[in-house]
């Protein structure tokens, strides 16, 4: 349903990400608390992205733009 609402560029870099749940994302945001975390991620994967990510920021912003440019070209 939040697909006929999304934009052509936010669709086109979201591509076929699963959204996490609100129920897993309080979650998360409990356990932080609880162990006095600076951050928790609810998802490992994103765990992993948050720490392998600032030596390939460059790559994934030139990707994400590299989207962003098709999903506004038209035709």
């Amino acid at each position: 349903m939040t697909n006929r609402y999304k934009p052509a560029e936010t669709a086109a870099v979201s591509g076929a990400v699963k959204p996490i749940t609100a129920d897993k994302v309080a979650k998360g945001i409990v356990r932080a608390i609880e162990r006095e975390r600076y951050a928790d991620y609810a998802d490992p994967g994103i765990a992993v992205l948050a720490a392998l990510a600032p030596p390939f920021a460059p790559l994934v912003r030139r990707y994400t733009d590299r989207q962003v440019r098709s999903a506004r070209r038209p035709g």
